[in-house]
């Protein structure tokens, strides 16, 4: 597709991720527990009670060393997805995992296409590969055909599954033919799925069923977004145990806490919890973007998750701005002029309790005023 102008992401900013209270405190001179944070896609239930009252118990082992191995939540799991445990490796965060695959299977030429999460490109070049960004265009509806006829010299693909921050999902029956091609071109394809568990037919979307299918796939996975733990950084993959041991060896030891293993291993049996979360954001999204689509000057676009892209109108003020005037009434908002593929007039929110969606709705209608 054709390509976009170069231009520095400012990554090293407040502004390249969600959820940076304590710099939007010093910024906006407001107490941390005042903002209203739209920023990070998180769940709105916060933290499943569960998991609360593990961490507490658990409290008491943390003047030992965690299991470097973390058995008892490869465990859980292997049996929570019905695979096999070679296939499984936590991580601090989906991050940390990021940067390990850009380490030990995405070093050469990697195809990313954009926007989409930065980290994936980042991680890359750290690590000296190369990136080529795919345009998905305004729609954000990725075209695997024309992205197959860019996969000449790619040694790896990454792909966000719903991506963030379009909230746009590839239908599974297209991934799952990109998936054959790159296999048979010996491309590790990589699909983050860390929103994937806020869509109703969870289960059925992923991936991680057809794992031993492929012997290049790898599927990411977060429980920091769905459980509301973000601050604990916990994720884990999906792969053939051939990546899986390549990818350990890279690893720090006791790289995942005590707490955060625990954490994981309580929050796989909050099913209750998750099934609220989804029906609660599905409610929120459509309220949100009905009421969005009525506010002069902003468009929503279509989303299948707990958060909604939108672009303001030229006319009216920027993102930028937007976000210092949404940010001094204490409301944070993701400024998305730090995507490659998006500009100044973009910004993402996230869905949160109806109670919290008016009042950003309520000060977003004063813009026009």
């Amino acid at each position: 597709m054709e390509s976009e102008p170069e231009r520095e992401s400012n990554n090293s900013s407040q502004g390249s991720h969600g959820g940076w209270l304590r710099a939007a405190a010093l910024e906006f001179g407001l107490p941390e527990t005042t903002f209203l944070d739209f920023s990070a896609n998180v769940n709105p239930l916060g933290l499943p009670a569960p998991v609360k009252k593990a961490l507490k118990r658990e409290l008491a082992t943390v003047v030992h060393y965690p299991d470097p191995q973390c058995q008892e939540l490869i465990e859980k799991l292997a049996a929570y997805h019905r695979v096999d445990p070679e296939t499984l490796l936590v991580g601090n965060g989906a991050a940390e995992l990021i940067y390990l695959l850009a380490q030990g299977i995405a070093s050469g030429k990697t195809l990313i296409p954009v926007p989409t999460f930065y980290e994936y490109e980042r991680a890359v070049t750290n690590f000296g590969g190369q990136v080529s960004r795919f345009y998905m265009g305004e729609k954000w509806h990725l075209n695997l055909t024309q992205l197959t006829e860019q996969l000449t010299e790619v040694s790896a693909v990454f792909l966000c599954q719903p991506n963030n921050p379009t909230g746009h999902l590839i239908p599974r029956d297209s991934l799952l033919s990109f998936a054959r091609q790159c296999e048979q071109l010996g491309i590790f394809l990589i699909v983050d799925e860390a929103f994937i568990d806020f869509l109703e037919a969870a289960e059925l979307l992923s991936l991680i069923n057809v794992i031993n299918q492929f012997k290049n796939l790898v599927v990411l996975r977060s429980f920091t977004k769905i459980y509301a733990f973000p601050g604990l950084r916990l994720g884990y993959l999906v792969a053939n145990p051939s990546i899986i041991k390549r990818l350990r060896s890279l690893q720090p030891p006791w790289s995942i806490n005590s707490l955060a293993q625990k954490a994981g291993v309580v929050a796989l049996d909050c099913t209750d919890y998750v099934q609220r979360t989804r029906n609660l954001i599905k409610q929120e999204r459509t309220f949100l973007i009905n009421k969005l689509e009525k506010i002069n000057g902003i468009t929503p676009f279509p989303s299948e998750v707990n958060f909604i892209l939108c672009k303001l109108d030229s006319t009216l003020i920027d993102a930028i701005a937007l976000r210092k005037f949404l940010g001094q009434r204490g409301i944070l908002i993701r400024e998305c002029s730090s995507f490659h593929g998006l500009d100044k007039h973009f910004f993402r929110i996230a869905v949160r309790t109806h109670k919290k969606n008016k009042i950003l709705l309520n000060a977003l209608e004063r813009l026009n005023k």
